[in-house]
């Protein structure tokens, strides 16, 4: 089984704490929608909408419908779990999370994009 750290690593995730100082994967859609590592070989995926059943009811379906198992059904929120080997549950588990993938940028695009920094950073200070 995977950990958290190697998914991310496989992934090209960040890795961060949450208030219990647990690792997480954050999604970018809501700072509460993340992955987590269920402790027993298997990753979950915590989603939180506010107070929307609906939005709950239909993650829920797609979700199920590639195999992720759910493990808590609130009415608008919950967990599910899923296998990290799994392609399908991994890509669903990123795309209901709206993790974001760290990009791997080419020595041209990093050139690139360090000019249009000190462009826009010396047409502020002028």
């Amino acid at each position: 089984m995977e950990t958290i750290q190697q998914f991310a690593e496989r992934h090209r995730l960040r890795v961060s704490r949450d208030g219990c100082n647990d690792p997480i994967i954050s999604g970018r859609r809501t700072a509460r929608h993340h992955i987590f590592d269920n402790g027993d070989g298997r990753l979950g995926v915590l989603l939180m909408f506010d107070g929307s059943p609906a939005k709950w009811t239909n993650a829920k379906k797609k979700a199920v419908a590639v195999g992720l198992i759910v493990r808590q059904d609130g009415g608008s929120e919950g967990t599910m779990l899923f296998d990290s080997a799994n392609l399908r549950q991994s890509r669903m588990a990123l795309n209901l999370t709206g993790a974001r993938i760290k990009r791997i940028l080419t020595a041209e695009q990093k050139e690139v994009l360090a000019f249009s920094l000190q462009a826009a950073r010396q047409a502020k200070a002028a």
